[in-house]
């Protein structure tokens, strides 16, 4: 019998959606059965590169469209990511091979641009045999409320989805959650007082004091003594385990961002549903649905999400910050620019064009990346 597709959230991180002129609602999916995102769709990287990203049906066991209706407010998508994987030891034994040959054939040691040649043209030669890493993420999509919820809280994975998002819909902005609360202080509060409405705190947690991180698992984060010791001698909750009604546990950190999640009734949803059914369709409803009030619930718990715009013109303090972050993280990540300064994703885009064009980035390969080129 051949396996029925299922949806995959282990983690989820939600954003915003509205046109560049402002507007939001339902009119922001114009597509409803993905041809916006056929230029986009996913093909094999080609010999030389070393990997590639672009849509994939969600349900192909029922449906070949990119964009699956399951509901009349709720739409998936599926990003398939491609990745050749070239072990960093074979790539530097390769390097040290073809440097000693050039030593050999022309007697004088190659200077560092050359060294650079060297490897590029030794990874180029090796991403032809190499292996194919290839994994899924998984998007929901509440046109109709303005809100996208990617199955990722990686800033690679982030930043490669939200800019497929804008290539396949002309116009779409993809902005990040902002806060009238600030979520650390309040889930530290609620670790010490007690969470909010139809909440609970589980047994899994990070505290950040000073420049120490300490993990606690397998202890009840309300109720240790050592926990509530370490939040008064100065400590701030910036992980916490938690549970939504009966429905959904997850790991919350400041930015909501939701790891380990789990849907009550998905797990097991396979032994109940007919083998003939759809279970695709059963699970995203459950997922969507459970992960959504949760959410919403704790941005009611935070006071809601503070609408912004995009200034018209970028500041000197606005790039010098942004200047500060790519260094000091080492990555040229729009995602590292939105959390980290509050920004929508275009502003984010254009902040780091003006770094590129001050030399602190590079431009971007052909794959859409950049590196960061001074040092912090």
């Amino acid at each position: 019998m051949t396996k029925k597709s299922s949806i995959n959230l282990g983690a989820v991180t939600f954003f915003g959606l509205s046109y560049q002129d402002g507007s939001r609602g339902a009119e922001l999916f114009t597509a409803p059965d993905g041809t916006a995102l056929d230029a986009w769709s996913f093909a094999p990287p080609g010999p030389s590169e070393d990997g590639r990203a672009g849509w994939v049906p969600p349900n192909p066991d029922v449906d070949t469209a990119l964009l699956f209706k399951v509901t009349q407010g709720l739409y998936t998508m599926r990003v398939r990511i491609d990745k050749k994987v070239l072990p960093g030891s074979a790539l530097a034994a390769r390097v040290d091979s073809a440097l000693a040959e050039e030593l050999y054939q022309t007697g004088r040691k190659p200077g560092a641009k050359r060294k650079r040649e060297i490897k590029e043209n030794v990874r180029a030669d090796m991403l032809t045999t190499a292996f194919v890493s290839t994994g899924f993420i998984d998007l929901l999509v509440w046109p109709a409320e303005s809100l996208i919820a990617i199955g990722s809280v990686s800033s690679g994975a982030l930043d490669a989805i939200m800019t497929r998002l804008c290539q396949s819909f002309a116009g779409l902005v993809v902005q990040p959650v902002m806060l009238r609360d600030n979520a650390a202080m309040a889930m530290t509060g609620w670790v010490l007082n007690g969470p909010p409405d139809h909440f609970d705190i589980d047994d899994r947690g990070l505290i950040e004091d000073g420049d120490a991180l300490i993990s606690y698992d397998g202890e009840y984060m309300g109720s240790s003594q050592q926990v509530h010791d370490r939040i008064h001698d100065g400590g701030t909750v910036t992980k916490l385990a938690m549970t939504h009604g009966t429905k959904v546990s997850f790991v919350v950190n400041p930015m909501l961002a939701m790891r380990s999640v789990r849907v009550v009734g998905v797990d097991g949803a396979a032994a109940d549903v007919d083998p003939d059914e759809d279970r695709y369709t059963t699970d995203a409803l459950l997922t969507g649905t459970a992960i959504k009030d949760a959410f919403t619930a704790l941005l009611a718990a935070l006071s809601g999400i503070v609408e912004f715009g995009d200034p018209a013109e970028l500041d000197a303090e606005q790039l010098a910050i942004a200047a500060s972050i790519v260094t000091s993280h080492e990555s040229a990540s729009i995602v590292l620019l939105q959390r980290e300064m509050h920004l929508g994703h275009m502003k984010a885009v254009r902040l780091m064009a003006e770094l590129e064009r001050e030399g602190v980035v590079s431009a971007q390969d052909n794959k859409g990346r950049r590196v960061v080129l001074k040092k912090g």
